[in-house]
């Protein structure tokens, strides 16, 4: 067992995932010299610093096909309810519905903004929105990775609940995670994305067309 754990020890920080996240960390605790309330910043570093161990824990679980399925199912089977309960947050409070039956703050609600902000199981919606970038994600990258197949209605309907209820967070910062990881996703399956069969011509081609138009002249002329 102890040789076990020793060895996905020495795999883990063999990662490069684990120097950006001990980089992070080292910005985190430089970010408390200028920290006024200096126990509060503590606190919600050794939290952040809890929550993020998942970058370095979670590829450790995944050892087969089986496993990754087990844990897409989960994501994905949580952020249906979790998206569901969000657009039925927007709908209930549009239509009247009492703050104990929706489940939001009062501060999110119409009546103090004029329109609702979406939290559903979330603190606020910024959390929310946070939250809705890693199912999205995930269900962009298998599609991607799906290339010309047809890819299931329900996966379809999922997606567009997503980005409903990422619009109704009315988050700025959830729309700037979501639209960075949406670049991300582009840039790291470019070469999936259906490209033109017809190639624009190289200048090595159009000057030996030329050269070749100038040597039929020069023959054909007397």
């Amino acid at each position: 067992m102890r040789g076990d754990a020793r060895k996905r020890l020495a795999e883990v920080l063999a990662r490069r995932e684990t120097l950006a996240w001990a980089l992070f960390l080292g910005v985190l605790v430089l970010s408390l010299v200028h920290a006024e309330n200096r126990s509060r910043s503590l606190l919600i570093l050794i939290f952040v610093a809890f929550t993020s161990t998942q970058v370095l824990v979670l590829p450790t679980w995944l050892r087969s096909a089986r496993d990754f399925l087990r844990v897409r199912w989960a994501i994905l089977t949580s952020a249906t309810l979790v998206a569901a309960f969000g657009l039925w947050q927007f709908v209930g409070d549009m239509a009247g519905a009492p703050v104990w039956l929706t489940g939001l703050r009062p501060q999110y609600t119409k009546v103090i903004l004029g329109f609702t902000r979406v939290q559903s199981t979330s603190l606020e919606p910024l959390y929310f929105a946070d939250y809705l970038i890693l199912p999205m994600a995930l269900i962009v990258a298998w599609l991607l990775a799906r290339g010309g197949r047809k890819a299931p209605k329900p996966l379809w309907i999922l997606l567009a609940l997503i980005f409903i209820d990422l619009a109704l967070t009315s988050s700025r910062g959830g729309y700037a995670g979501a639209a960075a990881a949406l670049l991300a996703l582009a840039w790291f399956h470019r070469d999936r994305w259906p490209r033109s069969s017809a190639s624009p011509p190289s200048w090595r081609s159009l000057s030996s067309a030329s050269s070749w138009r100038s040597d039929s002249s020069a023959v054909s002329s007397p």
